[in-house]
């Protein structure tokens, strides 16, 4: 029996029904983080596009968490005109690349869980945390950048005839991804390991197109996995 996986490689996102409420097909770019604590402030986001938050019309909403992506449902109930109104997600699976400082992808892929509300003023998306925990502030994602974001190139690993190893050489630019799909039979070994020229690679075990958890992660040892 042959199974097929995919690595990615990282280099250094009364309930309403989904579709019928404004959130629904709209895509967002992290730029602020507001903290109720006057010592924390608000935190800007560097790089706004590599955190996204997508509402798809199905419930469910798909994120780009710097170099790891994740997804999960979201419920929204709109209140008035649909300006605002409550909003929660489920729990969220995501990949587990280490990425670079200062792990901005750790703190909101936690405090999505504290999400209840939401606001829609002057273009923008206010997300809410319950107990006055903060409020994460989103301006629209351009659609060609979305498009950019969501294309997943895929590559199957070809093994010359009578070999079982392959090196691969790539190039990747700025935060992309790569799955890289490998068949292999039931009970056999697989060796992957990862180098590159920046200092910031990592690889997930993956199921092939899957964005949820790795069932191996490649972020320790020289991304090395036996």
């Amino acid at each position: 029996m042959k199974r097929l996986f995919a690595f990615a490689a990282v280099l250094a996102a009364g309930i309403a029904q989904a579709d019928g409420s404004p959130l629904a097909g709209t895509s967002w770019q992290l730029h602020a983080i507001q903290s109720m604590d006057d010592a924390q402030g608000t935190t800007k986001v560097a790089e706004p596009s590599h955190f996204t938050l997508e509402f798809g019309r199905d419930g469910r909403a798909a994120l780009r968490l710097d170099c790891n992506r994740g997804s999960g449902d979201y419920k929204v109930a709109p209140a008035g005109d649909g300006s605002s109104g409550s909003l929660t997600f489920g729990p969220v699976a995501t990949t587990r690349a280490l990425c670079p400082p200062p792990h901005l992808d750790q703190r909101v892929a936690r405090d999505l869980a504290h999400v209840r509300s939401y606001l829609l003023k002057d273009g923008k998306l206010y997300l809410s945390l319950m107990a006055d925990g903060g409020i994460y502030e989103w301006a629209p994602q351009q659609a060609e950048a979305a498009a950019a974001d969501n294309e997943r190139v895929v590559k199957p690993v070809q093994f010359a005839k009578g070999k079982s190893s392959a090196v691969i050489r790539d190039r990747i630019v700025g935060y992309h991804y790569i799955d890289y799909q490998v068949r292999a039979g039931a009970g056999q070994r697989m060796t992957l390991s990862l180098k590159g020229s920046n200092g910031a690679n990592y690889f997930n075990l993956l199921p092939p197109g899957s964005e949820g958890p790795a069932m191996v992660q490649g972020e320790l040892l020289d991304n090395r996995f036996d």
